[in-house]
């Protein structure tokens, strides 16, 4: 017996045909069409929906509000895009936050507060006195400290550099060349070309910089030519930095106020170091292992 033809009694299969009278079939479902199957059978077309309960894709629910329209996705399917109305969908996160700042802004009715500048500033040390107090800072930040004048430049540096084990290293492109005429390594002059992972070949790198702060024993590089781009000085294990006594200022306010707020400014103290849970030191995470500073006092 077939889904369409009726039983020898007259009466059409439940399962599949509305009743005579166009009423729902059994539990409210309104019967299928069906396309005949092999051997000339009738078989559903497709799955009927939970009993009494439409498609929330597509249809309208009992208040009226149309679901979201949907499109043809691939093979066919459909996928909702946007409601019918065109109402946004949930805000984000950020989107929340936003309102939240711009309606306490909206509240708010307190005047501007105007922040205070006058800082101590203009404050010097004898030079004594001030590279006393940088070299303890230095050392309290486990970093090498060398003295030396102007003159003996190229000696320091090659002997730090030969102490060190460095047979390869990096420089900016406009350092001294006459700080390494007494280095019997490899140099190798730094580009923008140069991946940054190439750098990591270097034995250590030596660099200029552009003012110290006495006070906290800050070395700030603002990556002028003879000091260079940032990851020459973050990626290779031994950074060997020159400051001159004339670019060592007293304190904070008067170390920020030689440097160009428009530059990449770079602030080291000490060797790259951080401190687990446990607070047990571990040095050369972020950058350089070990910090060698020499400090020309005459220049």
């Amino acid at each position: 017996m077939t889904a369409t033809e009726p039983d020898p009694a007259g009466t059409p299969d439940p399962a599949t045909a509305p009743s005579s009278s166009g009423t729902p079939g059994p539990g409210g479902t309104p019967g299928l069409p069906s396309t005949p199957g092999p051997g000339g059978t009738s078989t559903p077309t497709d799955t009927p929906a939970p009993t009494g309960s439409p498609d929330p894709a597509t249809a309208t629910g009992s208040s009226g509000t149309p679901g979201p329209a949907s499109t043809s996705g691939p093979g066919g399917t459909s996928s909702p895009t946007s409601t019918s109305s065109g109402s946004p969908g949930p805000a984000t996160a950020r989107e929340t936050i936003l309102a939240r700042i711009r309606d306490a802004q909206a509240l708010a009715s307190a005047p501007e507060v105007t922040i205070p500048r006058d800082y101590r500033t203009g404050r010097t040390l004898p030079t004594d006195e001030l590279l006393e107090l940088l070299t303890d800072r230095l050392v309290d930040y486990k970093a090498e400290v060398h003295a030396c004048p102007a003159a003996d430049t190229a000696q320091v540096l090659a002997a730090v550099l030969r102490d060190h084990g460095a047979r390869r290293v990096g420089v900016p492109p406009g350092l001294d060349p006459s700080w390494l005429t007494a280095y019997d390594g490899e140099v190798r002059r730094d580009s923008a070309d140069v991946p940054a992972p190439e750098l990591d070949a270097l034995d250590g790198v030596v660099t200029a910089s552009a003012v110290t702060c006495a006070e906290t024993g800050t070395i700030f590089l603002d990556a002028s030519p003879d000091q260079g781009r940032r990851a020459l000085t973050l990626v290779p294990d031994l950074h060997v930095c020159v400051v001159d006594r004339s670019t060592v200022e007293a304190g904070v306010p008067e170390t920020v106020a030689r440097l160009a707020p428009t530059r990449p400014t770079t602030l080291i103290s000490g060797p790259s170091a951080t401190s687990d849970i446990e607070l047990e030191r571990v040095e050369g995470v972020h950058g350089p292992r070990t910090l060698v500073v020499v400090i020309r006092t005459d220049a």
